[in-house]
């Protein structure tokens, strides 16, 4: 029996998948992605705004921008920290080059060593990405996808190295669609005063050859929301379409809270996993295109 991944191509003994599965999320869905197993039909259909996911300006982040998440795993009753999560902005010029990391912590790399690494370039004016990069290494397994973007053609090239056999793969798209890391900063230049609460954002996520129509859930505001570690603030909330696989039990376990300043940084995602429930918590920020305006709020 195939078990899904949204690695889509391996599985791990448990308790090590969860430790790959925490490290992934970090990355994937800190900006409000979605997991995404080849052998799943997409999210339900849900009445969206109609609101083209091409028209963007960002005003909330640059270059030199430097972001970093804890990740935890609550097992039983305690939370425990097992990884950590970094995204960075450097200039290409017409583009900016996102890398972001997933890294196990030194404890838990005796047992199963995590050192992911994603990348993406995004148009400066369009906001689209041009070329995408997934470079996994955890513990005994290495894989390398790169997607190259023809947004002229609304094409993309597909290069995958895996147990030293490259795959070369071809896939249309019929609208704007971002990479699984693009994505975060798609989000990012979202006006969420446009929304209320109940809307539902589209969003088209090309991975693995094929575009998946998901959407952003916009649930709420909190003006005292408590982040681990920092006090509470105001933030708003939403819930990323999600597919169910053996870890994800639910389509809708997540909840995502931006930070309500000019900044709209990701600060805390919670979800619930069939066995335990995840966190990733924002420990720093360097960079920032404008001063923070948090007041955090004292226990």
């Amino acid at each position: 029996m195939k078990i899904p991944d949204f690695t889509s191509i391996y599985y791990i003994p448990k308790p090590m998948e969860y430790l790959k599965y925490m490290i992934l999320m970090g990355i994937l869905l800190i900006g409000s992605s979605a997991t995404l197993p080849t052998d799943l039909v997409s999210a339900p259909t849900v009445d969206s705004l109609d609101k083209s996911p091409c028209i963007l300006v960002n005003d909330a982040y640059d270059v030199g921008e430097e972001i970093y998440y804890d990740i935890y795993y609550k097992a039983a009753f305690v939370w425990i920290k097992a990884g950590r999560v970094t995204f960075k902005i450097t200039d290409l010029g017409d583009a900016y080059k996102i890398v972001a990391k997933g890294t196990t912590l030194p404890f838990y790399d005796k047992f199963y060593t995590v050192r992911d690494h994603y990348e993406t370039h995004i148009d400066k004016e369009t906001l689209l990405p041009s070329y995408f990069v997934r470079d996994i290494n955890e513990g005994d397994y290495q894989m390398y996808d790169r997607i190259e973007f023809d947004h002229k053609t609304r094409t993309a090239h597909t290069t995958r190295r895996h147990r030293d056999k490259e795959t070369v793969m071809q896939g249309d798209y019929d609208d704007c669609v971002q990479d699984m890391l693009s994505i975060l900063y798609y989000v990012r230049s979202l006006e969420m005063d446009d929304y209320e609460v109940g809307d539902r954002i589209p969003i088209h996520v090309f991975h693995e050859n094929r575009t998946y129509d998901l959407g952003i859930n916009y649930t709420g505001y909190d003006s005292r929301k408590k982040i681990k570690g920092k006090g509470r603030v105001e933030a708003f909330e939403i819930r990323p379409d999600l597919i169910k696989n053996y870890i994800i039990s639910d389509d809708h376990n997540m909840s995502i809270w931006v930070g309500d300043d000019e900044n709209k940084i990701p600060l805390e995602i919670q979800a619930k996993l069939t066995v335990g429930q995840m966190r990733a918590v924002l420990s720093d920020v360097k960079g920032l295109r404008h001063e923070s305006k948090y007041e955090w709020i004292e226990e």
